[in-house]
């Protein structure tokens, strides 16, 4: 569950964009756009789930796997034997280290384009403006900053105001569509026919688009962002001593995305108030994966 903090930012991320939120499944720690087609493509073959994470493990659903495995279900038709075809077509898939990728739109060189065409972000807020914030310890993870030494830190910054400012150069939401290796006329067949499956195969109806099923959500999107620069100050009463033990640990995640730090310029400030401010930045040509867009099968089929 997030925050009322963390609700606000990706609240305001999603609505500049005119997405639903529901729709967004977000990065627990915000990667960066990988340098292959290979790696992206597999990325984007992961099977979303119904929560809030996007989950990118190795034991995520694929979605190319899944729909082979449909259409071997399938009794045979003209419409399936097609798609059949078009699935085993080599030139549709990459040949990744021996490992075949299904390939998807857009294209890694096609992605940084499309990122460069986005808009540019900005969002700021002040906690004492919510002084009913939900979801206790703050933040939900609960701390600012990921590291053993920063635990005074991270308790002193829990009750204490603190101003968020996030600005990205760039901002997009870039759809995601499968190659031709996928026939969307047979996926709908599928779903929409019941009759039209065999007896006896490997998945069923249920086992895929049933409740609790393996393929009730599909990946069609994709937010991503450049040029980050995110600021936090905290009003705790803070000395030279906690400074020092910000500035001294290069392996420091930062609060909300958790970016990894070889990605980050990071940069730590001790007021004549006693504040620490927190900034995090990242260059214009480097790409952040902010979260994976999801639409259910039901929908997607009408």
């Amino acid at each position: 569950m997030i925050n009322t903090y963390e609700e606000l930012i990706i609240s305001e991320i999603a609505s500049s964009l005119s997405l639903d939120l529901t729709s967004l499944r977000w990065f627990p720690i915000i990667p960066v756009l990988p340098d292959t087609d290979c790696d992206l493509f597999q990325l984007f073959d992961l099977v979303p789930g119904l929560g809030f994470v996007f989950k990118a493990n190795d034991g995520t659903p694929k979605f190319s796997a899944l729909y082979g495995e449909l259409l071997q279900a399938q009794k045979q038709s003209f419409i399936n034997d097609i798609a059949i075809k078009n699935f085993q077509n080599t030139k549709y898939w990459l040949n990744c280290n021996s490992t075949e990728v299904p390939i998807y739109v857009p294209s890694d060189a096609d992605f940084v384009t499309a990122v460069g065409a986005g808009s540019s972000f900005d969002f700021t807020f002040d906690s004492t403006n919510y002084p009913n914030a939900q979801i206790k310890p703050f933040p939900a993870y609960p701390s600012f900053v990921i590291n053993q030494p920063f635990l005074y830190f991270n308790e002193t910054a829990m009750d204490e105001r603190f101003v968020f400012s996030l600005h990205f150069d760039k901002l997009v939401h870039i759809p995601i569509q499968s190659g031709s290796w996928f026939t969307s006329s047979a996926f709908v067949t599928a779903y929409k026919n019941k009759t039209n499956w065999q007896t006896g195969s490997a998945v069923t109806w249920d086992s895929l688009f049933g409740k609790g099923g393996a393929l009730n959500y599909v990946t069609n999107g994709i937010l991503a962002a450049s040029g980050m620069t995110l600021t936090i100050q905290s009003y705790g009463n803070y000395d030279e001593s906690t400074l020092n033990d910000l500035k001294s640990n290069q392996q420091t995640s930062v609060w909300p995305f958790y970016m990894n730090p070889e990605n980050t310029t990071q940069d730590f400030i001790l007021g004549d108030d006693g504040s620490i401010t927190i900034t995090v930045t990242t260059t214009s040509s480097e790409i952040s994966m902010l979260a994976m867009q999801a639409i259910s099968v039901k929908n997607l089929v009408g």
